[in-house]
């Protein structure tokens, strides 16, 4: 009897769980864009204008969402033609080798005010690691008779971690280019 009652209360609760609408992230008025230092002093900025993902969430329940994305490495734009070449080339993103940095949630922590943290692997330059996407909180819009999500959010990626390495110097000893890669992503999401 008591196992009974166990698996039906697991089977009541599967379709709860399988629940999560699908929200695909809208090219169109979303942006992946990056900084990192440039000779110790200013920021070079970029963004890679081609990417895809979709998020699995039930519009209650952000501890249940599930997050997958991934970018067209090749697509990098910093409005330099030369610079986007160099970092296209073998000894940093590899973008014929490497193709597409993806993203795969683990889980995701709603925090105080709304703000919720998105807990995954990266996989960049054949390197996975775990990184936090620290999110804002979801704004909920109308557009033609379908739900609209709205975030913004951001990390920190140490370059190096990924094997990706632009060690020349300068001469008062500094590095080119900085070790901490900042993202920022703004991601409008649409239902499916």
């Amino acid at each position: 009897m008591v196992v009974s009652t166990v698996l039906l209360g697991l089977a009541n609760s599967a379709p709860a769980l399988a629940e999560n609408k699908v929200w695909k992230i809208d090219e169109q008025t979303s942006s992946v864009e990056f900084s990192v230092k440039h000779l110790m002093v200013s920021n070079v900025t970029g963004r890679f204008p081609s990417f895809s993902g979709e998020i699995g969430y039930d519009g209650k329940n952000l501890a249940q969402a599930t997050v997958k994305a991934s970018v067209s490495t090749g697509s990098i734009n910093t409005k330099n033609q030369m610079r986007d070449k160099h970092l296209k080339a073998e000894d940093i993103l590899a973008a014929a080798l490497y193709p597409a940095i993806t993203f795969n949630s683990d889980r995701v922590v709603p925090l105080a005010d709304g703000k919720f943290d998105i807990v995954g692997k990266l996989s960049l330059h054949g390197v996975e690691k775990e990184v936090t996407l620290h999110a804002s909180p979801l704004k909920v819009h109308s557009d033609k008779n379908k739900q609209r999500l709205s975030t913004t959010a951001s990390t920190d990626i140490a370059r190096k971690e990924f094997n990706i390495f632009v060690d020349k110097a300068i001469d008062k000893g500094g590095a080119i280019v900085g070790e901490t890669v900042k993202v920022k992503l703004k991601i409008d999401l649409v239902e499916e």
